[in-house]
Protein backbone atom coordinates (compact mmCIF):
# COMPACT_ATOMS: atom_id res chain seq x y z
CA UNK A 1 0.00 0.00 0.00
CA UNK A 2 2.86 2.86 0.86
CA UNK A 3 4.36 2.18 -2.66
CA UNK A 4 1.05 2.42 -4.31
CA UNK A 5 0.25 5.87 -2.24
CA UNK A 6 3.70 6.79 -3.56
CA UNK A 7 2.77 6.25 -7.14
CA UNK A 8 -0.27 8.40 -6.45
CA UNK A 9 1.44 11.13 -4.70
CA UNK A 10 4.14 11.47 -8.18
CA UNK A 11 0.87 11.19 -10.11
CA UNK A 12 -0.62 14.60 -8.45
CA UNK A 13 2.74 16.06 -8.43
CA UNK A 14 3.41 15.82 -12.03
CA UNK A 15 -0.34 16.88 -12.33
CA UNK A 16 0.27 19.90 -10.57
CA UNK A 17 3.74 20.76 -12.39
CA UNK A 18 1.59 19.99 -16.06
CA UNK A 19 -1.29 22.53 -14.96
CA UNK A 20 1.37 25.01 -13.53
CA UNK A 21 3.49 24.79 -16.81
CA UNK A 22 -0.01 25.19 -19.46
CA UNK A 23 -0.96 28.41 -17.42
CA UNK A 24 2.23 30.16 -17.77
CA UNK A 25 2.08 28.95 -21.38
CA UNK A 26 -1.23 30.51 -21.65
CA UNK A 27 -0.03 34.28 -20.01
CA UNK A 28 -1.30 33.28 -16.61
CA UNK A 29 -4.69 32.01 -17.70
CA UNK A 30 -5.85 28.52 -16.80
CA UNK A 31 -6.39 26.49 -19.78
CA UNK A 32 -9.90 25.11 -20.09
CA UNK A 33 -10.35 21.43 -18.63
CA UNK A 34 -10.21 18.63 -21.64
CA UNK A 35 -14.02 16.70 -20.57
CA UNK A 36 -13.07 13.44 -18.99
CA UNK A 37 -13.50 10.15 -20.64
CA UNK A 38 -13.07 6.34 -18.82
CA UNK A 39 -14.26 3.63 -21.36
CA UNK A 40 -14.76 1.55 -18.45
CA UNK A 41 -17.03 4.09 -16.58
CA UNK A 42 -19.08 4.46 -19.61
CA UNK A 43 -19.14 0.09 -19.74
CA UNK A 44 -20.86 0.20 -16.50
CA UNK A 45 -23.02 3.12 -16.57
CA UNK A 46 -24.64 1.71 -19.66
CA UNK A 47 -24.80 -1.78 -19.46
CA UNK A 48 -27.00 -4.08 -18.57
CA UNK A 49 -26.77 -6.78 -15.46
CA UNK A 50 -25.23 -9.65 -17.12
CA UNK A 51 -22.40 -7.38 -18.95
CA UNK A 52 -21.72 -6.16 -15.58
CA UNK A 53 -21.17 -9.01 -14.13
CA UNK A 54 -19.36 -10.76 -16.90
CA UNK A 55 -17.06 -7.40 -16.75
CA UNK A 56 -16.57 -7.98 -12.76
CA UNK A 57 -15.58 -11.63 -12.96
CA UNK A 58 -13.07 -10.85 -16.25
CA UNK A 59 -11.81 -8.27 -13.81
CA UNK A 60 -11.57 -9.48 -11.22
CA UNK A 61 -10.61 -13.34 -11.91
CA UNK A 62 -9.19 -13.33 -15.44
CA UNK A 63 -7.06 -10.39 -15.50
CA UNK A 64 -5.09 -11.31 -12.73
CA UNK A 65 -4.53 -14.87 -13.69
CA UNK A 66 -3.48 -14.06 -17.13
CA UNK A 67 -1.46 -11.00 -16.56
CA UNK A 68 0.42 -12.45 -13.49
CA UNK A 69 1.40 -15.55 -14.96
CA UNK A 70 2.28 -13.37 -17.91
CA UNK A 71 4.65 -10.78 -16.26
CA UNK A 72 5.26 -12.62 -13.11
CA UNK A 73 5.43 -16.03 -14.12
CA UNK A 74 7.15 -15.97 -17.78
CA UNK A 75 8.71 -12.66 -18.01
CA UNK A 76 9.74 -12.57 -14.45
CA UNK A 77 11.21 -16.26 -13.90
CA UNK A 78 12.85 -15.49 -17.80
CA UNK A 79 14.30 -12.11 -16.02
CA UNK A 80 15.12 -13.47 -12.83
CA UNK A 81 17.70 -16.09 -14.56
CA UNK A 82 19.72 -13.19 -15.36
CA UNK A 83 19.19 -10.03 -13.11
CA UNK A 84 18.76 -9.60 -9.52
CA UNK A 85 15.04 -9.40 -8.59
CA UNK A 86 15.06 -5.38 -8.22
CA UNK A 87 15.59 -4.41 -12.14
CA UNK A 88 13.17 -7.68 -13.03
CA UNK A 89 10.77 -5.95 -10.99
CA UNK A 90 11.23 -2.61 -12.91
CA UNK A 91 11.27 -4.35 -15.97
CA UNK A 92 8.04 -5.95 -15.67
CA UNK A 93 6.53 -3.35 -13.68
CA UNK A 94 6.80 -0.86 -16.44
CA UNK A 95 5.91 -3.15 -18.82
CA UNK A 96 2.76 -3.66 -16.65
CA UNK A 97 2.25 -0.19 -17.32
CA UNK A 98 2.39 0.62 -20.26
CA UNK A 99 0.07 -2.65 -21.37
CA UNK A 100 -2.79 -0.87 -19.40
CA UNK A 101 -2.51 2.08 -21.67
CA UNK A 102 -4.60 3.82 -18.80
CA UNK A 103 -2.78 7.12 -19.90
CA UNK A 104 -0.50 9.34 -18.00
CA UNK A 105 -2.78 9.87 -14.75
CA UNK A 106 -2.64 6.07 -13.81
CA UNK A 107 1.33 4.95 -15.00
CA UNK A 108 3.23 5.95 -11.69
CA UNK A 109 0.15 4.10 -9.46
CA UNK A 110 0.57 1.11 -11.97
CA UNK A 111 3.89 0.75 -11.63
CA UNK A 112 4.22 0.78 -8.18
CA UNK A 113 1.27 -2.25 -8.19
CA UNK A 114 3.49 -4.13 -10.80
CA UNK A 115 6.51 -3.61 -8.49
CA UNK A 116 4.45 -4.26 -5.43
CA UNK A 117 3.44 -7.38 -7.47
CA UNK A 118 6.76 -8.71 -8.62
CA UNK A 119 7.92 -8.54 -4.92
CA UNK A 120 5.33 -10.98 -3.86
CA UNK A 121 6.06 -13.38 -6.39
CA UNK A 122 10.15 -13.15 -5.65
CA UNK A 123 9.37 -13.47 -1.75
CA UNK A 124 6.64 -16.27 -1.68
CA UNK A 125 8.23 -17.74 -4.69
CA UNK A 126 5.12 -18.33 -6.55
CA UNK A 127 2.50 -16.45 -8.36
CA UNK A 128 -0.38 -17.61 -5.74
CA UNK A 129 0.53 -14.20 -3.80
CA UNK A 130 0.66 -11.85 -6.47
CA UNK A 131 -2.38 -13.26 -8.68
CA UNK A 132 -4.27 -12.93 -5.00
CA UNK A 133 -3.40 -9.33 -4.40
CA UNK A 134 -3.98 -8.41 -8.17
CA UNK A 135 -7.34 -9.88 -8.04
CA UNK A 136 -8.01 -7.89 -4.15
CA UNK A 137 -6.80 -4.54 -6.09
CA UNK A 138 -9.14 -5.37 -8.88
CA UNK A 139 -11.85 -6.64 -6.96
CA UNK A 140 -11.76 -3.69 -4.47
CA UNK A 141 -11.55 -0.92 -7.58
CA UNK A 142 -14.53 -2.49 -9.89
CA UNK A 143 -16.78 -3.00 -6.95
CA UNK A 144 -16.32 0.81 -6.07
CA UNK A 145 -16.61 2.16 -9.29
CA UNK A 146 -20.10 -0.07 -9.75
CA UNK A 147 -21.44 1.62 -6.25
CA UNK A 148 -20.34 4.88 -7.02
CA UNK A 149 -21.96 4.77 -10.59
CA UNK A 150 -25.16 3.48 -9.44
CA UNK A 151 -25.31 6.27 -6.68
CA UNK A 152 -24.19 8.96 -9.04
CA UNK A 153 -26.46 8.09 -11.81
CA UNK A 154 -25.45 7.62 -15.17
CA UNK A 155 -22.02 9.98 -15.29
CA UNK A 156 -21.98 10.57 -18.98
Amino acid sequence: MPVFVVGIIITVIVLLVEQAIRTQMAGGVPPAPEPVTNPVFELIARADILTVLLFFILATTWAPIVEETIFRGALHRHLRARLHWVPVAIITALLFAYMHDYGPLMVAPLIALGFMFSFLREWRGSLIAAMTAHFIHNFTLVLMMIIFIQLIGDPV
